[in-house]
């Protein structure tokens, strides 16, 4: 786990599915790092969106996403509404402090995410992101380019990432 690496500084978790969330917490009272879960999705904008809960109903063993186009209602489980924030949001109100690595794992809605985080990319403290992509590798590469990252593409476990460095 991140926890694991730190030398100073937190880890902090956004995850909007209630089950999600408990067996995170469970997880992470096993680890001594400083961390904190936040029970809401990372987005464009501030409010609730539909959430929509793929494969089985069980903690950890589905995807869930909040992107439109990853799943119809048909693909669902079922359908929860979650609330969102931004990174950016986030980070002026000085609820968590500006990230220095991004992990973004959010099963189609990274531009979302990314698009909430205008900011945040732009501050120099902010030097990694490793982002999953569910077919939208350009518009991820795009966004982070513009935003003076160098970025590549990784593949790990048979997942695709692409891999963004701060442009020196």
């Amino acid at each position: 786990m991140a926890g694991d690496v730190l030398e100073d500084g937190r880890v902090v978790a956004f995850e909007p599915y209630p089950p999600n969330v408990e067996r995170l917490r469970h997880i992470l009272q096993r680890n001594d790092a400083p961390r904190e879960i936040e029970s809401r999705a990372l987005s464009d904008g501030e409010g609730e969106r539909t959430f929509f809960v793929i494969g089985t109903d069980e903690a950890g063993s589905r995807e869930g996403s909040i992107e439109d186009g990853y799943a119809t209602t048909d693909d669902a489980v079922r359908t929860i509404t979650v609330e969102t924030t931004t990174a950016d949001n986030a980070v002026t109100a000085g609820v968590h402090p500006p990230p220095n690595v991004v992990k973004i794992d959010v099963e189609g809605a990274a531009p979302a995410v990314l698009a909430g985080m205008e900011g945040t990319l732009a501050r120099p403290d902010c030097r990694l992101l490793v982002v999953e992509p569910h077919d939208n590798e350009a518009t991820i590469e795009t966004v982070l380019e513009d935003a003076s990252f160098r970025t590549r593409r990784l593949r790990v476990g048979g997942s695709n990432r692409v891999v963004a460095e701060r442009a020196e």
